[in-house]
């Protein structure tokens, strides 16, 4: 009798059920028939004829000219290698369609990335995607970060992005913080910020918060790039309009120059 996990061990190596067990039976009776193999086998004989022809060309089985042909199997020490080997190629051929879909996932990904990066408006939303963008400008940034925010997205901003705000402290990129706050917040606030605020690369201005006023959130990269909060909103809770379009960041630095010269120092 052929134990299933026998068969079981070769269909992992590759072969079907009705090979495997084909190749089991005539290891168990040694050279026979066809009516022999089918009857040890436990599969119909049309089947041990379409199985026989794969099992040679893997080298598994040999046919033996005599009348009736009668097929013999060659022993498991030569054909298992023989299986692993082929186990190994279909694994190397996986491996080599898997990088060849990864690249082209990653090229189509470039792709459209560029396209993003190449639009001149475009509505960012979702907490994950507003800090990928976020994190992106920031980085990219060489001269000059003007941010014009509320104060609670302000600290939550200075602990997400310290790293790059101490990175582009490090590059001398200018940074200008104009921070919408209750004037009874404002020491509490520079105690918060103090690791940045001795460098003279970074300056914070205050406006008092008012509730009948709404304020403008916004921060503008190198002249290059805007990202301009769709409404009045805790950090990452607003959509936002990224553009690098040139007249509408003109508009938004003269806006931000307009509230600096207009706040409180510290």
């Amino acid at each position: 009798m052929i134990e299933k996990k026998d068969i079981t061990t070769l269909v992992k190596l590759g072969l079907t059920v009705n090979q495997a067990k084909t190749y089991l039976a005539n290891l168990k009776t040694g050279p026979c028939t066809a009516k022999e193999l089918s009857k040890t086998a436990g599969i119909a004989i049309q089947d041990i004829y379409r199985v026989i022809p794969p099992l040679q060309k893997l080298g598994l089985e040999q046919r033996i000219i005599t009348k009736p042909t009668t097929f013999r199997a060659n022993p498991l020490k030569l054909t298992i290698p023989i299986l692993l080997q082929q186990k190994d190629l279909e694994l190397n051929n996986l491996h080599k369609a898997s990088l060849e879909l990864e690249n082209k996932q990653a090229y189509e990904s470039q792709t459209k990335l560029k396209d993003i990066d190449e639009s001149k408006f475009l509505i960012i939303s979702g907490k994950q995607s507003i800090f990928k963008k976020s994190n992106q400008v920031i980085k990219n940034a060489s001269k000059n970060i003007c941010i014009s925010t509320l104060w609670e997205s302000g600290r939550m901003g200075s602990f997400r992005f310290r790293k790059l705000i101490i990175k582009g402290l490090k590059k001398q990129v200018k940074f200008r913080f104009i921070i919408n706050i209750p004037m009874q917040e404002i020491d509490n606030y520079l105690n918060i910020m103090s690791e940045f605020s001795v460098n003279p690369f970074f300056e914070i201005r205050f406006i008092e918060r008012c509730s009948a006023k709404k304020h403008l959130v916004f921060s503008i990269f190198d002249n290059h790039d805007v990202l301009f909060s769709i409404k009045e909103a805790p950090l990452g809770e607003s959509p936002l309009l990224w553009s690098n379009n040139k007249q509408f960041i003109e508009l938004v630095q003269n806006a931000f120059e307009f509230m600096w010269m207009n706040t409180i120092k510290n």
